[in-house]
């Protein structure tokens, strides 16, 4: 369908449940016919902010919106009225004026974000969200973006799995606290996509810090290629940053119960960090060691696993820690 025709059946379908527009305008008083709607994706399209307000005020069902490369030059305020009935929010390396990013979405459980940080200001009010990722391509690094991605993240204090990058675990400690949050965050389960590079140290213990209710870790090893340059706060020793510049968390003491590392290759990194883990880790019942492996399935080097298996000699603080190597 083409022209006239196919204007009416985009905006006429009443029973449509989901929805994709790429590359193309979008009407948005013609959204009320939408009413069954549950999930709208919009990606590489100019969206106002009056569009995005239209389908949350007239899409009653809607419950999942993703933007992918979406822009306007609109503050991301969603804050003045309750959204309720969305449950999952996406946002991919949009171009929005964010020095303002407010939500206000009370039923919202999953909550992604990939792209610049520089917010002026930040509310979200959700107090039912679970999960949320934040993400950031190191390719769009600009001064000064500590303050507002710490503000960022302390708005999802209350999630119950966390999932950083590389970029965030380098910025974070630039902020207003170099330690942590001074509330902390009721994080269950934090994913960590990390280099284990010493400019991404300060960040993870940063987390480490904050997450005083772990019972999972995960570090899902990434290339570092996600690196930038960078220089810390204070100078330390990468040898001995582990023992000597971190003391031992609540979390390794009350609560961390299950530590995951994939794509293991048994860099000196590595090992000091899951050195760290097993020594301190009095509530440790878990390491899971998860080898790089190449296309076809196999480790890619006999070292990688004489290095993991160091690993299991070295003495561990819970007499219930098992390590397992696959």
């Amino acid at each position: 369908m083409y022209g006239k025709e196919r204007k009416y059946i985009r905006y006429t379908h009443f029973s449509l449940e989901s929805l994709t527009l790429h590359s193309c305008s979008f009407i948005e008083t013609k959204v009320f016919n939408f009413g069954a709607l549950k999930e709208v994706s919009l990606g590489w399209m100019e969206v106002r902010l009056s569009a995005i307000k239209a389908l949350l005020s007239n899409c009653n069902m809607l419950e999942s919106l993703s933007f992918k490369r979406c822009w306007n030059s609109d503050k991301f305020d969603l804050g003045e009225e309750e959204h309720t009935g969305l449950r999952k929010l996406v946002l991919d390396k949009c171009r929005f004026e964010f020095d303002v990013f407010k939500v206000n979405a009370p039923d919202l459980k999953i909550f992604q974000y990939c792209g610049l940080m520089n917010f002026f200001i930040t509310e979200i009010h959700s107090p039912a969200m679970e999960e949320a990722n934040i993400d950031s391509p190191p390719e769009i690094w600009i001064e000064g973006l500590g303050h507002p991605l710490y503000n960022l993240v302390e708005n999802l204090f209350i999630v119950r799995v966390l999932t950083v990058c590389s970029f965030v675990l380098q910025v974070i400690p630039t902020g207003p606290e170099l330690l942590g949050f001074q509330s902390g965050m009721l994080v269950q389960h934090l994913i960590l996509k990390t280099a284990l590079h010493k400019n991404e140290f300060l960040g993870i213990t940063f987390f480490l810090n904050s997450c005083t209710m772990l019972e999972c870790l995960t570090i899902d090893l990434c290339s570092e290629k996600d690196l930038f340059d960078y220089e810390a706060p204070f100078v330390f020793n990468r040898k001995r940053f582990w023992s000597d510049n971190v003391g031992v968390y609540e979390s390794l003491s009350l609560s961390l119960e299950v530590v995951e590392i994939n794509g293991f290759s048994g860099t000196e990194n590595e090992l000091l960090v899951l050195m760290y883990f097993i020594a301190n880790g009095d509530m440790l019942k878990r390491i899971s060691i998860n080898m790089l492996e190449d296309d076809s399935g196999r480790t890619m080097e006999p070292q990688i696993r004489e290095n993991a298996e160091f690993l299991l000699t070295v003495p561990r603080a819970s007499t219930n820690l098992e390590i397992s190597i696959c």
